[in-house]
């Protein structure tokens, strides 16, 4: 009834891929002749495999670096909001702003330092990280409660900070 396994598998009718490729030695399935594997060439082709071939693969690998760099952004700046919603304007924000300090504290004249590093947290979020918005939209609107709270017009200290971020990164003239 059970037969030889063998002959059970040689009249099978499931048909299997004839060639099989090991880096670049190819053979019969159902060759008896042993297949070595040449770990040079194959530690080679892993080399070339991690170059990208074309502009596509060259952009994704640049997308995902992208990402990648984003989602860092991203957690650094939601580690430094506080649980009220704030952030406060310390080294800790000025690391995540790629800014120096001193180069980000407000006139104390407009606004306290932790309104205007709230503020900068906003900024940074809108500016930099605008395809998250998903992924942040709840944050800020909390950031925005709490400068509401503390008697703040936000629309204009956000737009402030905007301004001033671009200033500091250099990308607009102070």
């Amino acid at each position: 009834m059970y037969g030889d396994p063998s002959s059970a598998i040689a009249n099978s009718s499931v048909v299997a891929s004839p060639e099989i490729q090991i880096s670049g030695v190819s053979g019969s399935q159902n060759s008896t002749e042993p297949r070595s594997i040449n770990h040079g060439e194959s530690q080679g082709r892993k080399a070339t495999e991690q170059q990208p071939n074309n502009s596509s693969e060259l952009q994704g690998q640049q997308a995902k670096k992208q990402e990648s760099t984003n989602s860092s952004m991203l957690q650094g700046i939601l580690l430094a909001q506080a649980f009220d919603g704030s952030w406060a304007l310390d080294e800790k924000l000025a690391r995540v702003l790629k800014a120096p300090l001193q180069e980000l504290m407000p006139d104390p004249e407009k606004s306290s330092k932790t309104a205007w590093g709230t503020a900068l947290g906003i900024a940074f979020l809108q500016t930099q990280l605008p395809d998250a918005r998903e992924e942040w939209i709840l944050v800020v609107e909390k950031a925005l409660a709490w400068l509401h709270k503390a008697g703040c017009d936000s629309d204009v200290l956000v737009s402030a900070a905007v301004q001033h971020l671009h200033c500091v990164w250099g990308a607009q003239p102070c």
